[in-house]
This record gives C-alpha cells, sequence and structure tokens, in this order.
C-alpha cells in the first residue's frame, strides 16, 4: 500500500494518491504511477494480511513492515513531512523505500 501526500496540513491524514500492487517472490516491486511533477511525501506499508490497513500494537507501533520517501529515521512516531518530501521532476524517477 502507497500513499502520496502534496502538503504538510494533509500529510498521514488525507492523501491525493494512493496505489495497491502485489510483492513479487523478492520482496521488491516497482510502482508506476503517472502524477505530474511537484514536491511529494511518500508512505509505504506491506499489507501482510490484506486488510487494507496498517496493523499495530497496542502502543500504535506498526506491526507489518512500512517505510517513507528518503528514508527518515521514525523514532517516536512517523517522521514529518519535509523529512519524506521528494522532487520529483522527471519521467521514469525512481525511488527507493526501505521497509522496516
Amino acid at each position: 500500500m502507497i500513499a502520496v501526500y502534496d502538503n504538510k496540513q494533509d500529510y498521514m491524514k488525507n492523501p491525493v494518491h494512493i496505489c495497491q500492487q502485489k510483492v513479487d517472490a523478492l520482496g521488491e516491486q516497482k510502482i508506476v504511477t503517472e502524477m505530474p511533477y511537484g514536491n511529494y511525501a511518500f508512505t509505504v506499508f506491506h499489507d501482510l494480511n490484506d486488510n487494507e490497513e496498517l496493523d499495530t500494537n497496542f502502543m500504535g507501533i506498526p506491526k507489518e513492515p512500512y517505510g517513507f520517501s528518503n528514508n527518515p529515521k521514525a523514532t517516536f512516531g512517523p517522521p514529518g513531512f519535509t523529512a519524506a518530501l521528494v522532487d520529483f521532476q522527471k519521467s521514469n524517477q525512481e525511488i527507493e523505500i526501505q521497509l522496516k
């Protein structure tokens, strides 16, 4: 599951784009999406049980692999919008997100 945000006020609340796709056997996936050029923050999680939600424990800590564009550290909560912001300015641009 991938969510894309284009402003700080909507970050982690109201994405401008959502994409869902199966992961391949290697645990990697290329997602192709048509989006206008601009600055975006991407959030990703691997929905292991296909319930379309990021499962968390009683403290709110994710129980499924997750990640953010720019791969910032997520200590005591998700990184801020600016830390995950990517300048998307060319066709075929690749963004690598490592899941934790």
